[in-house]
């Protein structure tokens, strides 16, 4: 695939660039004037920490904020202004929540332009221009598909990060980008495998399962459950089911959402909330941390796929052996499902460059189909990405994600 890599529709990189350009501009025009007025006539940059930290430690007199970062001494505990720092300051002082988000906007914008799109491309003999990028054929510990830059020179893409708004500039001329992505996959795993019949109904019957714990989470009718409110408790019982700490929790929402006030005391509220409202997730939880307190610990996903942990037990290690099997069963099914879908095209006898798989992020596809082939590709990926998941039933019911 390192040889193929992703193709360039240039057209469409060309205007990704251009308005990645203008909005990029755009936001660094307001942050001047914002800064302008709020640092005596000194503009900032964005893209300096060492100006920005002078900004709001030293003109706005915000409370330092501190990363351990290893240094050829060792761990050296230095000032930052790290994005995690930013959201961490609105949550704190938000009458200035503009101009901090609009800093992050800009590193936004400006990461967009040299990680993605500006990404060095390769020509092909036949003239197609293509992102190359490397593969990790072991994949990742817990046997996701891993994609990276390319490992010899550090050049290329990283293929599973391009984010959605970014992927109208892969493709072919004359072919259509699909993706094919699993719903709620990891959710239906811990669901199956804790038995959580709740939630397992709610699946069965087609009900948004995220709807439905933002209507617990928040106390409001399931009919009246806001796009943000679902989003909030999608991520938050995700990170709960892996027994994510409450510190760790607000960093995740904090990076979701980065204007939405949520505390410490809210993330403490919601664990807790989930835990009584998902009893049996939290049990099951507990048998996987009293197996790696008794010495047993070796897990095999529902694919036969086989993880050891060794060394001391930590918050950390529990974590990782709680996520194993759910994040090893949705990437294996996606893995295979991938290749059937490959062979199932060849046999068919599709132009295999213009009908073809080209990336897969954790639990969805990516491929190029001609335009009128686009409802066979479909059928296709569906029956694949159906398939049931071996030795994992709920009372004698398979799981099947759709």
């Amino acid at each position: 695939q390192a040889q193929h890599g992703l193709p360039i529709k240039v057209r469409n990189r060309t205007r990704l660039r251009n308005i990645a350009q203008r909005e990029l501009i755009h936001v660094e025009e307001e942050l001047l004037k914002q800064t302008i007025l709020l640092n005596d006539n000194a503009p900032v940059s964005a893209h300096s920490p060492k100006q920005v930290a002078e900004f709001i430690y030293g003109k706005l007199q915000f409370r330092k904020a501190f990363r351990l970062r290893k240094t050829k001494h060792g761990n050296t505990r230095t000032l930052t202004s790290d994005d995690d720092a930013i959201r961490e300051h609105i949550q704190k002082y938000p009458q200035y929540k503009l101009v901090l988000l609009n800093i992050l906007e800009a590193r936004k914008r400006r990461h967009d332009l040299s990680t993605y799109i500006d990404a060095q491309e390769t020509t092909l003999p036949n003239g197609d221009t293509i992102f190359e990028y490397s593969l990790n054929i072991t994949g990742t510990v817990s046997g996701r598909f891993s994609a990276g830059l390319l490992i010899d020179k550090k050049t290329g893409i990283a293929a599973q990060g391009i984010p959605k708004r970014l992927r109208y500039m892969i493709g072919r001329e004359g072919c259509l980008v699909c993706e094919s992505d699993s719903s709620q996959a990891e959710a239906r795993v811990v669901a199956w495998i804790s038995g959580e019949e709740s939630l397992i109904k709610d699946f069965l019957s087609g009900v948004d399962a995220h709807k439905v714990t933002a209507s617990l989470l928040f106390d409001v009718p399931i009919t009246e459950v806001t796009k943000l409110q679902r989003e909030l408790a999608k991520r938050v019982k995700h990170a709960s089911n892996y027994w994510i700490g409450w510190s760790k929790l607000t960093e995740v929402v904090h990076e979701y959402f980065p204007d939405y006030p949520f505390s410490a005391a809210d993330a403490k509220y919601f664990i807790a909330k989930l835990k009584e409202l998902y009893p049996k997730t939290y049990q099951w939880g507990l048998g996987i941390q009293k197996q790696m307190e008794t010495g047993t610990r070796v897990f095999y996903s529902h694919f036969g796929k086989l993880r050891l942990f060794m060394g001391p037990i930590t918050g950390e290690s529990i974590r990782s052996a709680i996520s194993f099997v759910p994040q090893s069963d949705v990437g294996e099914l996606t893995i295979q499902a991938g290749i059937r879908v490959q062979k199932r095209l060849l046999t068919l006898g599709l132009d295999p460059v213009k009908n073809c798989l080209i990336n897969r992020v954790h639990d969805s596809l990516v491929g190029l189909c001609q335009p009128e082939y686009v409802s066979l590709v479909h059928a296709i990926t569906k029956e694949e990405m159906s398939a049931n998941i071996p030795n994992l039933t709920f009372n004698g019911t398979p799981l099947s994600i759709p």
